[in-house]
């Protein structure tokens, strides 16, 4: 919640360049708080596939860098103060809605899809709840061939 506080304090600072980078330095210090947790959570839910969930979470968010410069210009057609703090309180409220949606819902638990069930293979020891292994069909081992030197002798 640091940085949307940041962005809309940033946006009633008015003219005043000094306020206006103070609260927006204020905001994103906060992010301190929100980088590692983000990074952190995907291996937390799934050490298996963090690599993958991580690319998941990456791509989703890279979404919102594809619209945002379309969806501003529209908004500040004219680039007016009143413009632009309605840009900063969407964007407080997108973080708001997101922050509690994940406090809510949210976990750092293991998920039960994380489990990876190795193939079970033939020299695998029996369970007392599997059922029994058919008999082995590997060929019997070779028979000892006799020296090449005693034969030709």
């Amino acid at each position: 919640m640091g940085p949307a506080i940041g962005l809309v304090l940033a946006s009633y600072a008015g003219c005043n360049r000094a306020l206006t980078v103070f609260w927006f330095t204020v905001g994103m210090a906060f992010m301190g708080f929100y980088y590692p947790s983000i990074k952190v959570n995907t291996l937390d839910l799934a050490p298996n596939y963090a690599g993958t969930l991580m690319a998941i979470v990456n791509g989703l968010g890279a979404v919102s860098g594809i619209f945002s410069p379309s969806l501003v210009g529209l908004m500040v057609p004219d680039s007016t103060m009143t413009q632009w703090r309605l840009v900063f309180w969407v964007t407080f409220f997108i973080l708001a809605i997101t922050n509690l949606f994940y406090l809510v819902f949210g976990s750092a638990d293991i998920q039960p899809w994380n489990d990876i069930q190795p193939p079970e293979s033939p020299d695998a020891p029996e369970s007392p709840d599997s059922p029994p292994k058919s008999p082995s069909r590997t060929p019997p081992p070779p028979t000892p061939t006799k020296d090449v030197a005693a034969v030709m002798d």
